[in-house]
């Protein structure tokens, strides 16, 4: 399961967020949405979300998770975009916890 995994892990450097595999920023799109979790070992998985196929849960396969929620990134650069996060407490937790990742690198 590690394998497949690969792809989808985004390592953070000089403060934008890169896929490991092979150096792309994350992307985002406005047509999908995109997810992201972190382990507990705080490896980070993003990828676009697919409905009743690909889901927070299938990066880690069930596991625990630090945090988890949707993104939005161009170039890199995360960009938080959310109607009011007081309203979905967990995910505006969840973005929180990336961006301090970010930060701290």
């Amino acid at each position: 399961m590690q394998k497949e995994r690969e792809e989808y892990e985004v390592i953070v450097e000089k403060g934008k967020l890169v896929y490991r595999k092979d150096g792309r920023f994350v992307e985002t799109d406005e047509k999908s949405k995109w997810i992201f979790v972190l382990s507990t070992t705080r490896a980070l998985y993003v990828g676009r979300k697919q409905k009743g196929a690909f889901q927070h849960s299938s990066f880690l396969s069930g596991a625990a998770t630090t945090a988890a929620g949707r993104l939005v990134a161009q170039q890199g650069v995360l960009e938080v975009k959310t109607r009011n996060p007081f309203f979905n407490r967990p995910e505006f937790i969840a973005v929180a916890n990336l961006n301090c990742l970010i930060k701290i690198g």
